[in-house]
């Protein structure tokens, strides 16, 4: 028979993976990252340079998505 506190240590380590995938995917960074691309892609530079303030990133800085 399992123990039952390891199971219940087992559910509670996936869920908390789960929200901090969830937060990577929906989170505030996320939404600037989608952002940048859609700007960079509709209006160009202009707007990129507004997302990318935003995110706090400089011209020296680099973004990989």
């Amino acid at each position: 028979m399992r123990d039952l506190s390891a199971i219940c240590r087992i559910q509670e380590d996936a869920a908390a993976e789960y929200a901090a995938g969830k937060e990577r995917r929906q989170g505030r960074h996320a939404v600037a990252v989608r952002d940048y691309i859609a700007f960079n892609d509709r209006c160009g530079a202009k707007l990129a340079a507004v997302a990318r303030k935003a995110m706090n990133i400089n011209d020296h800085d680099q973004l990989y998505a």
